[in-house]
């Protein structure tokens, strides 16, 4: 009897340490990064990562236009226990005039090629926005 109650408080003591464990790591903050490569063909003037919670504007990554074929990284941080499920809007802009938009970002890692609208087939962003990993 004794042997199963010190197993059956071992496993409650490793039970409470992995949930203290989950809960310590969904109170970090979290931050997305994405690698955004320029494949329209132009120059991309614009290049911005809105969330959709607080409003909240990025610096324009695009910085003083990105070539066509450059890449750069753009990151957001969110706050520790909020959710980042679907939680971005990222809207590209090209010399151009395109605007192409994908509003389903999460905060995640990713690669994503900004095509342009001729290599967008579809009426989804999911057509016009390539993940890569």
């Amino acid at each position: 009897m004794k042997t199963k109650l010190v197993s059956l408080l071992l496993v409650l003591a490793l039970s409470l340490s992995v949930c203290a464990a989950v809960a310590e790591t969904a109170a970090e903050p979290q931050t997305g990064s994405y690698e955004l490569i320029n494949v329209t063909g132009e120059k991309v003037v614009a290049i911005y990562l809105i969330d959709k919670v607080t409003g909240e504007v990025s610096e324009n990554f695009a910085g003083e236009g990105l070539a066509a074929d450059a890449s750069v990284t753009a990151t957001k941080t969110i706050e520790a226990g909020e959710n980042g499920e679907h939680r971005l809007l990222l809207v590209f802009v090209t010399e151009s005039g395109y605007v192409g938009t994908f509003n389903t970002l999460s905060i995640e890692t990713a690669k994503i090629n900004l095509l342009d609208a001729d290599a967008a087939s579809g009426a989804t962003m999911q057509n016009q926005i390539k993940f890569t990993f």
